[in-house]
């Protein structure tokens, strides 16, 4: 009876679409919950260097969705060349993955200048003191 011979390029494919469906799952979860996606540490190792970093929720985002998109692309190059069949499940994941979302940007607030306009409409006390300071200051 003829039999399919595994090769060790499908296992290894096999591996890698396992892995990378993993990490896809948990950065699904992690994009969608908007809480959690202010700021952010990422880490990154070479070797045995190390570096840690404090990231802003605009850097963070991009960064988390590049890799989310290089592991659905790997995913499906490679189940394609190896003719890997993914369960529903999987698909779903890869589904959530591709879906089109709005995901939350971070705005930066700019600093009220002095003597300008507060959101309230309400003039900056502080400020009026101040320049009212000045003018007193001033010789005439």
């Amino acid at each position: 009876m003829a039999k399919i011979m595994k090769t060790s390029a499908q296992e290894e494919a096999l591996q890698t679409i396992i892995g990378n469906l993993k990490l896809t799952e948990r950065l699904n979860a992690v994009m969608d919950n908007v809480e959690i996606l202010e700021a952010g540490t990422i880490t990154v190792q070479a070797d045995k260097d190390k570096v840690t970093m404090e990231l802003p929720a605009a850097v963070l985002n991009k960064l988390l969705g590049d890799v989310r998109k290089a592991k659905v692309t790997e995913v499906k190059t490679l189940s394609k060349r190896y003719s890997i069949t993914l369960d529903d499940e999987d698909e779903k994941i890869l589904a959530e993955a591709t879906a089109k979302k709005s995901t939350p940007v971070a705005t930066l607030v700019p600093e009220v200048a002095q003597g300008t306009v507060i959101p309230s409409g309400e003039p900056d006390e502080d400020a009026e003191s101040e320049a009212a300071d000045e003018k007193d200051s001033l010789p005439q």
